[in-house]
């Protein structure tokens, strides 16, 4: 098997491995694929969150009011 880098190398022989390219090839253009999905669903996640909290924060109010209305009416 043909490493990619050659730590003892005889003279004139590269140190790196005429296929290194292919190395670069892939981890390059597989890094920025996985940091743009990272982008993209943190994103849409804090969207997701922020409806979901603001719909918790009108329930919440709501029920307040019903509570509210319920125990002011009983007093009369």
């Amino acid at each position: 098997m043909n490493d990619a880098f050659t730590f003892n190398p005889e003279p004139g022989d590269p140190i790196a491995s005429p296929n290194l390219w292919i190395f670069f090839a892939v981890t390059i253009p597989v890094t920025i694929a996985t940091y743009g999905l990272w982008i993209w669903w943190h994103g849409f996640s804090q969207t997701r969150h922020k409806v979901r909290h603001e719909q918790g924060l009108k329930d919440v109010e709501k029920e307040l009011k019903l509570r509210m209305r319920s125990a002011t009416t009983m007093t009369w």
